[in-house]
């Protein structure tokens, strides 16, 4: 992705950025997320959980991954 690129190129040469760092961390988290999403609704629960789980991991405030993760963890 293009602006993950970018995102890496700028951390190079300012490691230290830490909303440039946040910034490629979400590009990251995103595609699990809404991986996670439509396994959801496709009823794929222990497929969802997964995604969640790999989201949370790296961030649990990750919009509302946790609360999915928290309860379909709980139902698996």
């Amino acid at each position: 992705d293009v602006a993950a690129e970018l995102l890496q190129d700028f951390l190079r040469e300012h490691p230290d950025h830490e909303e440039a760092r946040y910034l490629l961390l979400l590009s990251e988290l995103h595609p699990a997320y809404d991986a996670g999403k439509a396994a959801l609704e496709s009823g794929l629960i222990h497929q969802a959980y997964n995604h969640f789980l790999e989201v949370t991991r790296r961030d649990a405030q990750f919009k509302d991954a946790l609360a999915f993760f928290i309860h379909y963890g709980s139902t698996s």
